[in-house]
């Protein structure tokens, strides 16, 4: 295709490289991309700029042996995407926000962050979600809590994600009552609890003996149609096992079988 005297149109480039890309073949739209670029007269788009840095990111994952390299590479995208006459816009800097997380380049995200403020183009929830839930795998937890409070304080309401990974982050911690702090926040602003939320609260409260507290949350997922998964039971068998309620551990034990956990 690169070699033929005449050029396809860029719209259908374009939607030969998106096709390419569901396919899982990154690297093939890499190295399209890479020889397209001979042609002056294929002038990329937003459209085919969003695929190509895309595709570097996934590409990040997958290739090992070169760690954050086409990370990088897709940074410099955004500089080549303001050359063409493009704006970058928040999912744009989404797209390369999450790969480098995915890498566990929490810092390089922030940056993004900071790079997104000095041409004011607004973070929103995801942006903040990524970088927090990075922060947290990573324990650093003192920046994960201070982009939250960042965030509240860009008026963006954090979700039960942002709740829920910055309560196993302290949990995880031993800091036990500031995630109870952290769950009274999020009930205070109204966000609803999930399953995964639910299960930390159970095995928090399982550590802290207070085992009845505990399985008054578990009737309580159930009572809402929703199925405890099986980090919930274990923490409730194990609380009750603490505490040598053994037939309490095998009625829980023989719920969980029954549900098919």
């Amino acid at each position: 295709m690169t070699t033929t005297t005449t050029l396809p149109h860029l719209s259908r480039l374009t939607l030969l490289l998106s096709c390419i890309a569901r396919m899982k073949h990154y690297s093939t739209v890499v190295s399209l991309s890479r020889k397209l670029d001979a042609f002056p007269s294929l002038r990329p788009n937003h459209y085919s700029l969003a695929i190509l840095m895309n595709c570097y990111c996934r590409l990040n994952r997958l290739d090992f042996a070169r760690p954050r390299g086409y990370v990088k590479e897709a940074a410099a995208l955004l500089d080549r995407i303001r050359d063409a006459g493009f704006e970058v816009d928040v999912f744009t800097y989404g797209t390369l926000i999450q790969g480098l997380c995915k890498v566990r380049d929490s810092r390089g995200g922030i940056k993004l962050v900071r790079r997104m403020e000095e041409v004011r183009c607004e973070p929103n929830v995801v942006i903040y979600s990524t970088i927090i839930d990075c922060l947290v795998k990573d324990e650093m937890i003192g920046d994960a809590l201070e982009m939250f409070r960042e965030m509240k304080g860009r008026r963006l309401n954090p979700d039960v994600f942002v709740y829920t990974s910055l309560m196993g982050g302290l949990c995880g911690l031993g800091r036990g009552d500031d995630a109870r702090k952290m769950l009274a926040n999020m009930f205070r602003n109204d966000v609803l609890p999930n399953v995964q939320t639910f299960s930390m609260l159970v095995d928090m409260l399982c550590k802290d003996c207070k085992v009845k507290e505990a399985e008054a949350i578990v009737k309580h997922i159930i009572a809402r149609g929703e199925a405890p998964n099986v980090v919930t039971y274990n923490a409730l068998i194990e609380g009750c096992c603490m505490i040598g309620k053994l037939d309490e551990a095998s009625h829980w034990m023989d719920v969980m079988v029954e549900e098919g956990c």
